[in-house]
């Protein structure tokens, strides 16, 4: 039933939205430790709609976005690739300058519903093994919030800068392994930073005033 309400949740999005691409960093530091951040290349599909005119170049906007957001970083010889898919709510402003030009400045508040987690043993494609893959999961902060500030010509391109203000995983996620209670990520502290581009194809496919 899950799988299913996703299928057409992605349906609806895709129906009415543009993709958004984007590289994915992160600072992340174990142990105190800056270790190795591979940049992460993924998608958004956001779906973005005016609740309200604040003049004649200036609106509020809110949008919804469904968000693939994660890291991959080197330790100890391996390669670690964690991500979530997310539905993320947005209230933000849209300026328009002249015709074409605009920018915007967003808040955003991600409920991060999907967990998995990759090992490259070797860093090695070849060998790799999804050793987690969990719904709802308690690993992550389940909910994280961003500001994002772009600018765009419409028709063209949108440009975005993003960051996260809170760690990615829980550090107060406890397992039993063993009979042992371990926090995994106690001393595992990642924090996050995107840049994105989407192609609007014509004046409405971002931001639609009605």
């Amino acid at each position: 039933m899950q799988k299913t309400m996703l299928t057409l949740l992605v349906l609806l999005i895709l129906s009415y939205s543009a993709q958004a691409q984007m590289l994915q960093f992160g600072t992340i530091t174990q142990n105190g430790q800056e270790l190795n951040n591979v940049p992460r290349f993924s998608w958004s599909f956001p779906l973005n709609r005016t609740i309200i005119k604040l003049g004649e170049s200036t609106a509020l906007n809110g949008s919804i976005l469904l968000n693939n957001e994660g890291v991959i970083y080197d330790f100890d010889g391996d390669r670690f690739k964690k991500r979530v898919i997310s539905l993320t709510p947005e209230l933000g402003i849209k300026q328009n300058i002249g015709d074409a030009l605009f920018f915007t400045l967003h808040y955003g508040l991600d409920y991060n519903f999907h967990y998995k987690e990759k090992v490259f043993f070797g860093g090695e494609r070849a060998n790799k093994e999804v050793v987690l893959s969990e719904w709802f999961s308690n690993r992550v902060n389940r909910f994280n919030h961003s500001v994002r500030a772009g600018i765009g010509v419409s028709p063209g391109f949108y440009i975005y800068g993003e960051y996260y203000f809170q760690d990615f995983l829980n550090p107060d996620f406890t397992e039993n392994i063993n009979g042992v209670a371990v926090r995994p990520y106690e001393n595992l502290q990642i924090r996050r930073f995107n840049i994105g581009v989407s192609w609007l194809f014509s004046s409405k496919s971002w931001f639609i005033y009605e």
